[in-house]
C-alpha cells in the first residue's frame, strides 16, 4: 500500500469517526441527574401506594442484613448512584445503565428485585418508604435468598426488564390490571392507596351535577372509569350539560397532572396518592375532594415462568404483617369479604393464640381461621391490637371483620353491635397462686388481692362473687396490656399474690412451670367464640358452618392439643451425655459425620455436636410439635432451600443444619468478633434472625453493647416477651427465655466437650 493511500484512508476513518462522534452527541438522550422530589412529585398511574412509598435510588449493591441501622445508612448514601430518563415517559428499548446489577445475570441464591429509579419520595413519608424495603426484605430472608435491587431508568421500562431476565420480581408496586393487561402475573396486594378528584379552587364538587359540561380526566384503570357512565346517564335524564372523559394516556407525574389542571386543559382530575399522603396533596389553586376518594391495591410483578416464585411470595403475603402499618377501616359482610379476597382478624399476641417462632406463623386461633378462610379461598390479615380491650372497638370501627382471640362470651355483658358465633370450646376459670401457697378455695383468700383485667367477665365474675358470698378478697386491676400469662408470670415472682385463669392457658403454662398451681376453681365452665359486628349476618353463619364441622373434628383435636396439651416445653434435666453412647473420647454417634461437616464449614465440631444433642439429644428421627425433624431440628421447607431431603438420615439432618447455622452467620457483620458472631448465630437458629434483630436494637436503646450477647443483647431479648417492647418491636412477641436459655445451655455443654477433649 503506498503512503498516499494510507494516509487517504487514515484521513477517512479519522472523518467517519468524527461523523459518528457527532451523530451520537446530538441523537443520544439526555443523561439526567436524580433530581429530588417535590411534594406534589408523586407516583402517576398506573403505579400503587407502595410504589410512592420507594426510595429516590435503590443501591446497586445488596443491602446489608446483619447491623442494626444499617438500613437506613445505606438509603442515606444511594443517591448519586441511579440515572434517569428524561421526561415522564421512554419509549427506547430497555438498556440497563452501564455497570449497574441489570447487566449482569442472576447468582445462586440471589433475588434480583426490579426497582424504578424515577420513583419518587414525593408524598410518601420515610416510614412508608422503609416498609416495602423491609417486606422484600423479609421475604427474601424466609426464603434463604440475598435481595439485590437492580433499578432500570423508569417504571415503563420494568416489564421489558423482567421480560428480558434482567430480575425477578418487580419490586416497584404497580396496579394488578396493568400488568395482567401486560402480561405479567400480580402478586397478592401489597399496600393501599387512594385515588381522588382534584379540582382548581373554590370549585364545588356535587357529584354528579357540578360535572354537568365539564371536562374529568382520568389515568388507565382509574375506578371512576366505572363510575362515570352512571354519572352522565343521570346527567342527560335532568337535561343536563354531558359530562367529556379525558384519558390520560401514559403514565404523568402528578405535579403534571395538576398544572394541566390549572391550565385549563380539563376540569376535574383523578390523582393516586399513598394513604398517608392525601393531607400533603394540597396545592396552591387546587381543591382536593376527600369525599370522592376510592381505594386502590397495587402489587408485584413476577412472570409466569416462575410459578415457585409466584406461590412462595403469595404465601409470604398472606402472612406478612408490616410493622407500624395504618390499617384501613371499612365495614363489609362476607361479600365484600370475598370480593376483595382478605380476611380481617382481630387478634392478640401471645403464646397461644397468635405467634411467631422461627418465621412460622402460629398460634390455635391462627391455624383455626387460617382453615376457615382456605373454605372461603380468601387469605388472612392478622392484625394485632394493644389490648384485649381495645378488641371489640377495633371491631366496631371497621379495622377488622372478625375477632378471634380466646374470647369469653358475656351474656349477661352483651356489647351493642357485636355477636359472637356457637362456642367452639368450654373451659373453667381458675384461679393461680404460687406453688407453695397453702390456700385451697377462695375462703382461704381473705384479704388476698387476685390480679384481673378490670375490662374481662372474670372482673365481673368474682365481683358478683365477691358480692353473693361475702368473701373478703381483694381485686386489682391488671395492666391490660399484659396477657394472662404475663399475669401468672407475676404471680409465680411474687410481684402479686393470685391471678385469674381460664383452664386451657392455665393448663398450658403448668406443662412447663412448676412455681404455680390452681387453688380454686370455679363451678361451670364458660364457653369461647368468635366475634362479628352485628350488620355481618353472613359471615357470622359462615363461620358458625365451619365451627359445627370442626366442632371436635381431627383438625380441631390435633391444633387444640398441640398448643394447649402439647408437652414440648417441659423442662428436660435428662443427663448431658445420651444413652447408649458411652465410647470414651467420643462426644456423640456421629462424631465423624460431624468434624467432616464442619470442617467444610470452619466451625468447630463440639459446638456441633453441642447444637445437636440441645435440638434432639442425639435422636435421628425425632420431631418437634411444629414439624421440625432431624439431629439438628431443621424444618423440612426450610433444608430444601439448602439442597437437603430426608433429615432423619444423620448426614442429611447434619449437613441442613450446619448450611442454616452457617447461612445465619454470614448475614451478621464480619467485624464482629468470632465468639460473638457465634452466639448470635445460635441466638438467631433458635429464635430467628428477626427477633435477633430486634434484641440487638432494644440493646442499643437501653444502652447495652448491641455486639456482645451474653448480659447485654440476651437481657433485651428477654424483655421481647412483654408487651410494652415487643409492641415496638418489628417481629413482635418471642419466647425471650428460648433463645437466652439455648445459648447458655450451649456455652455449658460446648465447654464441657472442649475439656473433654
Amino acid at each position: 500500500m503506498s503512503l498516499s493511500l494510507y494516509r487517504s484512508l487514515s484521513l477517512t476513518g479519522c472523518l467517519l469517526a468524527l461523523a459518528l462522534l457527532v451523530l451520537f452527541f446530538f441523537w443520544s438522550p439526555a443523561i439526567q441527574p436524580q433530581q429530588p422530589a417535590t411534594l406534589q412529585d408523586t407516583l402517576p398511574a398506573p403505579s400503587g401506594v407502595l410504589a410512592h412509598a420507594l426510595p429516590d435510588a435503590i443501591p446497586p449493591d445488596p443491602i446489608p442484613v446483619g447491623a442494626p441501622g444499617t438500613l437506613g445508612q445505606h438509603l442515606a448514601s444511594i443517591a448519586p448512584t441511579i440515572r434517569t430518563a428524561p421526561g415522564d415517559a421512554s419509549d427506547d428499548p430497555l438498556e440497563p445503565a452501564p455497570g449497574s446489577d441489570a447487566s449482569r445475570p442472576s447468582k445462586p441464591g440471589e433475588l434480583r428485585i426490579l426497582w424504578a429509579a424515577d420513583a419518587p419520595a414525593g408524598l410518601s413519608s420515610d416510614r412508608d418508604r422503609r416498609e416495602v424495603v423491609a417486606l422484600l426484605e423479609s421475604y427474601a430472608e424466609q426464603q434463604f435468598l440475598i435481595p439485590t435491587f437492580v433499578p432500570v431508568p423508569s417504571r415503563h421500562d420494568l416489564i421489558p426488564a423482567l421480560e428480558a431476565g434482567l430480575g425477578d420480581i418487580i419490586g416497584t408496586p404497580l396496579a394488578p390490571e396493568y400488568l395482567s393487561e401486560r402480561g405479567v402475573e400480580p402478586s397478592l396486594p401489597v399496600g393501599h392507596n387512594l385515588e381522588v378528584l382534584v379540582t382548581r379552587s373554590r370549585t364545588g364538587l356535587e357529584i354528579p351535577i357540578d360535572l354537568a359540561g365539564k371536562r374529568l380526566a382520568l389515568p388507565p384503570h382509574s375506578p371512576f372509569w366505572r363510575m362515570a357512565p352512571g354519572w352522565i346517564r343521570e346527567l342527560r335524564s335532568r337535561g343536563l350539560a354531558d359530562l367529556e372523559l379525558v384519558a390520560l394516556d401514559a403514565p404523568q407525574r402528578t405535579a403534571t397532572v395538576l398544572d394541566r389542571l390549572l391550565d385549563f386543559q380539563f376540569d376535574v382530575v383523578s390523582v393516586r396518592v399513598p394513604r398517608r399522603g392525601l393531607d400533603g396533596l394540597q396545592r396552591r389553586g387546587t381543591t382536593v375532594h376527600t369525599r370522592h376518594t376510592v381505594d386502590r391495591r397495587p402489587s408485584f410483578g413476577l412472570s409466569d415462568r416462575r410459578p415457585e416464585l409466584i406461590r412462595t411470595i403469595n404465601a409470604f403475603l398472606n402472612h406478612e404483617e408490616l410493622a407500624r402499618r395504618a390499617h384501613e377501616r371499612y365495614k363489609s359482610d362476607l361479600p365484600g369479604i370475598q370480593q376483595r379476597k382478605v380476611l380481617r382478624v382481630l387478634t392478640r399476641n401471645n403464646s397461644t393464640d397468635y405467634f411467631i417462632w422461627k418465621g412460622q406463623l402460629l398460634g390455635f386461633e391462627y391455624e383455626m381461621v387460617q382453615r376457615f378462610a382456605e373454605s372461603l379461598n380468601v387469605s388472612i390479615e392478622m392484625i394485632v391490637v394493644s389490648t384485649r380491650a381495645e378488641l371489640n372497638q377495633a371491631l366496631l370501627r371497621g379495622e377488622g371483620d372478625m375477632i378471634a382471640a380466646g374470647l369469653t362470651v358475656q351474656n349477661a355483658h352483651s356489647i351493642d353491635g357485636i355477636e359472637y358465633t356457637r362456642p367452639y370450646d368450654w373451659v373453667r376459670q381458675q384461679v393461680i397462686g404460687r406453688a407453695g401457697d397453702p390456700a385451697r378455695g377462695l375462703d382461704d383468700l381473705a384479704d388476698k388481692a387476685i390480679l384481673v383485667h378490670k375490662s374481662s367477665a372474670a372482673w365481673r365474675r368474682l365481683a358478683a362473687e365477691r358480692e353473693l358470698a361475702g368473701a373478703r378478697y381483694l381485686l386489682e386491676p391488671a395492666n391490660e396490656r399484659d396477657e394472662v400469662e404475663e399475669l401468672i408470670e407475676q404471680v409465680a415472682s411474687g410481684q402479686s399474690d393470685y391471678t385469674i385463669a381460664d383452664s386451657n392457658v392455665a393448663g398450658a403454662a403448668l406443662r412447663w412451670r412448676d412455681d404455680v398451681r390452681v387453688v380454686h376453681e370455679f363451678k361451670g365452665e364458660v364457653p369461647h367464640a368468635w366475634a362479628v359486628r352485628s350488620d355481618s349476618p353472613a359471615l357470622r353463619d359462615a363461620l358458625n358452618e365451619f365451627l359445627e364441622q370442626e366442632d371436635r373434628s381431627l383438625f380441631f383435636n390435633l391444633t387444640y392439643g398441640k398448643y394447649f396439651h402439647n408437652g414440648m416445653l417441659l423442662k428436660q434435666h435428662a443427663p448431658m451425655m445420651s444413652r447408649g453412647h458411652d465410647t470414651p473420647g467420643d462426644l456423640s454417634p456421629y462424631d465423624d459425620i460431624v468434624k467432616r461437616v464442619a470442617a467444610e464449614y470452619d466451625f468447630d465440631w463440639s459446638l456441633l455436636v453441642a447444637v445437636m444433642y440441645r435440638e434432639s439429644r442425639f435422636d435421628p428421627v425425632a420431631r418437634s410439635w411444629a414439624g421440625a425433624e432431624g439431629l439438628m431440628q431443621v424444618l423440612p421447607k426450610t433444608a430444601r432451600h439448602f439442597g437437603v431431603n430426608n433429615l432423619t438420615e444423620p448426614e442429611n439432618g447434619i449437613t441442613a443444619g450446619v448450611r442454616m447455622l452457617d447461612w445465619l452467620y454470614e448475614r451478621l457483620e464480619a467485624d464482629l468478633p468470632i465468639q460473638e458472631r457465634t452466639w448470635f448465630a445460635l441466638a438467631a437458629y433458635n429464635a430467628g434472625l428477626g427477633h435477633l434483630r430486634d434484641a440487638r436494637e432494644l440493646a442499643a436503646e437501653m444502652g447495652l453493647d448491641p455486639n456482645r450477647w451474653f448480659d447485654h443483647v440476651e437481657k433485651a431479648m428477654l424483655l421481647l416477651s412483654r408487651p410494652e417492647y415487643y409492641r415496638r418491636a418489628r417481629h413482635g412477641f418471642v419466647r425471650g427465655n428460648e433463645p437466652v436459655n439455648y445459648v447458655r445451655d450451649i456455652r455449658k455443654l460446648y465447654r464441657a466437650y472442649r475439656n473433654m477433649g
